[in-house]
């Protein structure tokens, strides 16, 4: 069997954090390069039906992929393809904003 690995993105930015409610900020503030994250869409979300979410493993809410690349991103979650992704780097202001790298891969 062989597998298709596809690179999505690279250090890409992730938006949403001011909006976050203090708890959810805390995991924000905690990340470190290399730590693994989860992709989720949300096509009920009131905002926008192709938003993906990014969470810690665990579930806690990160911030959101950028309207620019949410929709390829959900694209590949609804076709059935095994995300991963990860913290590339953590960039130091007053929101702690963060970057990710996401690959695809499909049996």
């Amino acid at each position: 069997m062989t597998t298709e690995t596809k690179r999505l993105f690279t250090a890409i930015g992730i938006v949403g954090q001011f909006y976050l409610p203090d708890e959810d900020r805390a995991h924000v503030a905690a990340l470190k390069p290399g730590d693994a994250v989860a992709l989720k869409a949300e096509p009920t979300n009131q905002f926008d039906a192709n938003a993906v979410l990014v969470t810690t493993l665990k579930g806690n809410k990160l911030g959101y992929l950028p309207k620019a690349v949410a929709p390829s991103a959900k694209l590949f979650l609804d076709s059935g393809f095994l995300i991963n992704a990860r913290v590339d780097d953590v960039l130091v202001n007053k929101n702690k904003n963060f970057t990710i790298t996401v690959d695809a891969t499909r049996a």
